[in-house]
């Protein structure tokens, strides 16, 4: 049986911590699969991991060193210290959808503005482009000036609007709810015209919106969003997202026939067929990577009490996947192109605010070890003759191996 590994090209971990949604840790010696409990307040908030190999490695290996159509392929991460961990714990690799910046940044950063990907951003905090937001749903709009309509009243908080990352959520009571900088809650009241009053003074409030303005106007129903171009960029990005099964029209935009009615658009979608991104909670800040699901996509690893918590992915559909694209020019489902791997808690685990399963952490492949994750391929390279004489009975066969080291 032959083996050949690959080192990655990048990785890094995604934070959704209130503090720490916009840190880039690209230079890091350390992978985690962590929950971290909040700063200001009781709730655990996820972590993810991104991981490439380079396609030109992958394209080598799978042209001139296998030499049957039959091989596997496996993502391994290997364990350093963990701790406080569950007597049961379950983690999910899927295929990125999307590219990403490594970063050049690191857990202990202060400031945590960075250079490459975060919980928010796939590039950086210069570029801001926002993972697409919403887990079955998702949109985005850039502008500098411009205006949405607010359709009708939110039921509850299931649907809300993103502005450069900052969350604005609706609720039946304000009150009951602490406002953070990533998060603000605002009061839907009995009417449009109020709830439509009450977000753009939300808007304006927000300490973390300094280069955005915000005004309604109740006739028609428009909320105003303003800002500044800074070079060729403008500074306002919008999305929505919303809970699966949740269609309300709550915004629409005619600006590029765009409709933000839970993230669908009448001309263009921004999710790639089959992807899916960011977290079905209304308490976590949409982002965090976007992926292909569905069967062929994933790859489980459960761990039990005392199981050795290396991690090893069989990924080999996914790879048979990009190896479609990349030598058939195959489109999905067929064939994917190479952006890498997530790796991430199930859903439910994630969304589960009120408890951590403690810390899964990884060496990166700036770890300065032995132990960096790899792609390693294994196929059968054994050859045999079928020639010669036939054996008649079991004593004809004598088996000997010749100059065997001790």
């Amino acid at each position: 049986m032959a083996y050949y590994s690959i080192f990655p090209e990048k990785d890094t971990t995604l934070y959704s911590h209130p503090s720490r949604i916009g840190l880039n840790t690209g230079h890091d010696e350390i992978l985690e699969v962590v929950k971290e409990k909040g700063t200001s307040d009781a709730r655990y908030y996820p972590s993810r991991i991104l991981i490439k190999f380079k396609t030109a490695e992958v394209q080598d290996i799978l042209t001139n060193k296998i030499t049957t159509a039959v091989w596997s392929s496996s993502l391994e991460l290997f364990s350093t210290e963990h701790k406080n961990l569950t007597t049961t714990l379950n983690i999910e690799a899927y295929p990125l959808s999307q590219s990403f910046n490594e970063g050049t940044g690191r857990f202990t950063n202060i400031p945590t503005g960075s250079d490459g990907a975060s919980w928010l951003y796939k590039d950086d905090d210069s570029y801001r482009t926002l993972w697409v937001s919403g887990s079955n749903t998702g949109e985005d709009l850039t502008f500098g000036s411009s205006s949405f309509n607010i359709n009708e009243l939110p039921t509850g908080s299931q649907m809300e609007l993103t502005i450069n990352g900052v969350d604005f959520i609706p609720v039946i009571s304000a009150s009951l709810f602490d406002n953070s900088t990533s998060e603000n809650y605002v009061e839907i009241s009995s009417s449009i015209d109020i709830f439509g009053a009450n977000l753009s003074e939300a808007i304006n409030l927000s300490s973390s919106l300094t280069l955005v303005s915000s005004s309604y106007i109740p006739s028609s129903n428009t909320l105003i969003l303003s800002g500044s171009n800074t070079g060729s960029l403008y500074n306002i990005m919008v999305t929505t997202s919303s809970v699966s099964g949740n269609n309300q029209k709550v915004f629409s935009s005619s600006l590029a026939g765009f409709s933000l009615q839970g993230g669908t658009s009448t001309t263009t979608s921004l999710f790639n067929d089959g992807t899916t991104g960011s977290i079905n909670s209304s308490f976590i800040t949409a982002g965090g990577g976007n992926w292909y699901t569905g069967s062929g996509f994933v790859s489980h690893q459960q761990f039990l009490n005392a199981d050795n918590l290396d991690a090893k992915f069989d990924v080999t559909l996914a790879v048979q996947k990009h190896s479609a694209s990349l030598f058939n020019s195959a489109t999905y489902p067929t064939g994917i192109e190479n952006h890498g791997f997530i790796i991430k808690q199930p859903e439910s685990i994630e969304t589960n605010t009120s408890s951590s399963f403690g810390e899964m952490k990884y060496f990166s492949m700036d770890s300065h070890t032995i132990y960096p994750p790899k792609l390693t391929f294994k196929w059968d390279d054994s050859s045999y003759s079928t020639g010669g004489g036939t054996i008649l009975n079991s004593r004809d066969i004598f088996l000997s191996l010749y100059n065997k080291k001790s």
